[in-house]
């Protein structure tokens, strides 16, 4: 089993917990305790895992190189489709999220899905924050799309479960945090 340290953060609340509206430097991030850290944008790779499951966010593997292919709940195992860098998009805490193994961005779909498209900033569909959940130390992933959070549907830990939007609330699949 890997040892995966949680780097997860409210980029929504950077001003409360770094002071001023920007991003924290990676030094502050390092330095925060979990889950209440700052995501840092430069450049760096991170899972995205799901609180309940504890699963990552990944391109499905059958086609991790094409444009359109869906995202996915599966065990966190290392693969460069469960990887993403977030890059900050200059609007109010949004960033993208680009995949290690395909160089695509992860991105709303018109029926609520979620797959990965060429990025685009300019695309509110692709741009994502990580905003307080109203529980204690769990975070939502909100799409700059109609304000909508990242979701499993339905909400259970098997392989395979897919990745949604979907009106955000505290149930657990909703919940989300990032690690390297």
């Amino acid at each position: 089993m890997k040892s995966r340290s949680v780097l997860g953060a409210v980029v929504a609340c950077a001003a409360l917990v770094v002071g001023g509206g920007g991003l924290a430097s990676p030094a502050q991030a390092a330095e925060a305790k979990a889950p209440v850290a700052v995501l840092p944008m430069d450049g760096g790779f991170f899972e995205v895992v799901n609180d309940h499951a504890d699963k990552c966010a990944e391109v499905d593997g059958n086609g991790r190189d094409r444009i359109g292919t869906l995202i996915h709940e599966w065990s966190c195992d290392g693969d460069d489709n469960q990887w993403w860098a977030p890059t900050d998009v200059g609007h109010d805490g949004f960033f993208t999220l680009t995949n290690k193994g395909s160089g695509f961005c992860m991105n709303v779909k018109a029926n609520w899905g979620v797959d990965q498209q060429p990025c685009d900033a300019s695309k509110p569909g692709q741009w994502w924050r990580l905003q307080a959940s109203g529980l204690a130390g769990h975070l939502q992933l909100g799409s700059g799309l109609l304000g909508e959070c990242l979701a499993l549907f339905p909400n259970t830990s098997a392989n395979g479960t897919s990745i949604v939007i979907g009106d955000c609330s505290t149930s657990s699949a909703k919940l989300w945090h990032f690690e390297s």
